[in-house]
């Protein structure tokens, strides 16, 4: 179950005033059926009649709650026509990129990979992010071919201060540049050595699930691994190697795919992509949102509230 709009659900903790002030409301309206001629032995149907359309009435305001909330259960397939595409290129600039077990370094490599994907693709947006210990932005997404790879060529870990690899950071802002437009195929092409120090992943892929955003990663070091002298502190080496657990989870669980790095991986990237950058359509998750169940309860509701508030008189007011 997911809720898409929590905070609306304090407005629920209006309902312990509300029922503190029907108790008076409640005896006012006694003492009135009474003065009106009311009688002594249907002074309990008064009471049921008055809980009773009370329940429905607060019921409604209930259900309106839930709807506003926005709930979700489960999800549902559903074919949308793709009309263009849009790719985030979220990118690992942590200290252990600058490993040498891809020549010349990990971390060019990376800008190596993304050059070429870039420029391999037909038109399309893309956007750049870098992540360390957080996540920046490098460009909005854009069509510019030749400024994505300058930002991208001329970028260092030097220039993030934040200590650590989180892999979330990246991807919750490479998410958050993606458009609202539902017919746009929505991709984050994920570089890294799959190091993954800080960050809740599982609550970042859950985000992006939710967004239709699909992860192509890219496991940007060997399995083997070599040694990083500039992440050394204490004098003895630091061994840094590839570790794909973090990769695949985030590919697999965002029904897209997980590269092995090797000389032809761009080709495969593209050929991968080539399929949604024009009209096209394909089955997408769409959350089973409960909205519109929801204002159904609540107007049956009010309809019940209200046949009750007029059975209550003929009830309690008939001579028989």
């Amino acid at each position: 179950m997911n809720i898409f709009n929590p905070q609306i659900l304090w407005l629920l903790f209006l309902l312990i005033p509300i029922c503190l002030l029907l108790v008076p409301i409640y005896l006012y309206q006694r003492k009135n059926f009474f003065l009106l001629g009311g009688q002594k032995e249907k002074a309990g149907i008064f009471r049921d009649s008055f809980l009773i359309y009370w329940t429905c009435l607060l019921s409604a305001y209930v259900f309106i709650i839930l709807s506003w909330s926005d709930i979700s259960v489960g999800y549902r397939q559903v074919r949308r026509s793709i009309t263009g595409l849009e790719i985030v290129l979220v990118m690992d600039l942590s200290n252990s990129m600058l490993a040498a077990d891809l020549s010349p370094s990990r971390l060019a490599a990376s800008k190596t990979l993304a050059r070429d994907i870039i420029y391999g693709l037909a038109p399309a947006k893309i956007g750049v992010v870098f992540f360390k210990g957080d996540a920046i932005v490098g460009s909005p997404l854009t069509e510019d071919k030749d400024f994505l790879t300058g930002i991208i060529a001329n970028t260092q870990p030097q220039m993030m201060t934040a200590k650590g690899t989180n892999i979330a950071s990246g991807l919750i802002v490479g998410n958050s540049l993606f458009s609202v437009t539902p017919d746009m195929k929505k991709v984050i092409i994920l570089l890294s050595d799959g190091g993954n120090l800080r960050g809740d992943l599982m609550s970042a892929l859950r985000t992006l699930g939710n967004n239709n955003v699909t992860i192509l990663s890219v496991g940007m070091a060997t399995l083997g691994g070599t040694e990083v002298s500039s992440m050394a502190v204490t004098g003895k080496p630091i061994y840094t190697r590839l570790e794909e657990r973090a990769l695949r989870t985030a590919a697999q669980s965002t029904n897209g795919a997980y590269f092995s790095y090797q000389s032809n991986v761009s080709t495969q990237i593209i050929n991968y992509l080539e399929d949604y950058n024009g009209t096209a359509s394909h089955l997408e998750k769409e959350p089973n949102r409960l909205s519109s169940l929801f204002i159904l309860f609540a107007l049956a509701s009010l309809l019940l509230s209200l046949w009750f508030r007029s059975m209550q008189w003929k009830k309690c007011y008939s001579l028989s």
